[in-house]
């Protein structure tokens, strides 16, 4: 991942498809575990206690492992979306400076984290 994203089209264009790359790895992983999960463990008829714990334990932890992972992959289209809307925002001001207020409605927008897009300024 870039350290830096740069406030331009390309430079987000390029940032925004090393976050689909890091989607579709988040989205491999989370099918994994999605199938280890499900196929569990399965000490016979859980009647010897610690294999009972034991599965138990797995299930839950490989739940909650499928549970951040669907999680992070929201938040990474999340932001990819604000990303696309900045760089679009800058294109349609391309021919034209920007103000300070629509740079910062770019930006605040972008740092929201996926939060709901906010209005150009005038």
């Amino acid at each position: 991942m870039a350290e830096q994203i740069k406030m331009t089209v390309e430079g987000i264009e390029g940032f925004v498809s090393e976050l689909v790359k890091l989607d579709e790895s988040v989205s491999s992983q989370k099918n994994t575990w999605q199938d280890v999960h499900g196929a569990g463990i399965k000490p016979g008829r859980d009647v010897f206690s610690p294999a009972k714990t034991l599965k138990a334990n797995f299930n839950a932890f490989s739940g909650s492992v499928i549970s951040s992972l669907d999680f992070l992959w929201n938040e990474v289209d999340k932001i990819s979306l604000d990303l696309l809307r900045a760089r679009d925002r800058l294109h349609l001001g391309n021919g034209e400076a920007l103000t300070e207020a629509q740079m910062m409605d770019i930006i605040g927008d972008v740092l929201n984290g996926g939060g709901p897009a906010k209005p150009p300024a005038a």
